[in-house]
């Protein structure tokens, strides 16, 4: 999937690719308030986040629970 990495500063970085042929964003950010991690993909195309904010203590927690059939699922039917 990688393409290209951009730094959104310390807290963060974002991930372009493609998932199935689609264009895709997927961040990676931390809250500083609590500390917790969360990851969020968002459809090129469309340019809309395509699952709800998840949180979690760590990046693996947060894309082991992070909802990939159904966010792969609207992705495609977009």
């Amino acid at each position: 999937m990688l393409a290209k990495e951009m730094a959104l500063g310390p807290l963060g970085t974002s991930v372009f690719g493609s998932i199935k042929g689609y264009p895709v964003r997927l961040d990676f950010a931390i809250n500083p308030a609590n500390d917790l991690r969360a990851l969020l993909l968002f459809d090129l195309r469309t340019k809309e986040l395509l699952a709800e904010r998840l949180m979690s203590p760590t990046f693996d927690e947060a894309i082991e629970a992070y909802p990939w059939t159904a966010t792969i699922a609207a992705l495609v039917l977009t």
